[in-house]
């Protein structure tokens, strides 16, 4: 697992960015999230060279961004509490 609020990478500023497009394609390509306590880690079972690279090239979009990772962050969290009520 890697912990979301790390790891600097180079991404697109010309791109707009959408936390619940963003976090739909990471599961689709075989991404899901945990929370302990107020973290929020991702996590990935891949098979093969070919996803596991797509998946880190997805992920770069949000870890060298501040603003692009707390945006998930906040909505992972927010669909996690409503999930708890539920």
């Amino acid at each position: 697992m890697i912990a979301l609020q790390e790891h600097p990478a180079i991404v697109r500023d010309d791109v707009a960015f959408d936390p619940g497009q963003w976090l739909t394609r990471y599961v689709e390509l075989g991404g899901g999230y945990a929370m302990v306590g107020d973290t929020v880690w991702l996590h990935w079972l891949l098979n093969g060279a070919a996803e596991e690279a797509a998946i880190l090239s997805h992920e770069r979009i949000v870890r060298g961004d501040a603003d692009r990772r707390n945006a998930v962050k906040a909505l992972i969290m927010e669909r996690v509490s409503r999930e708890m009520v539920e």
